[in-house]
């Protein structure tokens, strides 16, 4: 993977986790679908923050 692009699914990736966040409260089963695609992203990163977006995705999902 090319820096330019593991750079642009990093960003593409803290958006969606961004505006899951600012769901959750209001509505939790699209924030879910949002962390689903972040956590997909930042895995394909190896990123660490992958822990955290499964830890509010499960959060989320005990909240309904």
């Amino acid at each position: 993977m090319l820096a330019a692009d593991a750079g642009d699914r990093f960003e593409h990736a803290r958006a969606l986790a961004g505006i899951a966040e600012t769901l959750a409260g209001e509505d939790p089963e699209t924030a879910h679908r949002l962390w689903q695609a972040a956590l997909s992203l930042y895995e394909d990163l190896n990123h660490p923050a992958a822990e955290t977006i499964r830890a509010r995705m499960a959060a989320t999902v005990y909240r309904r």
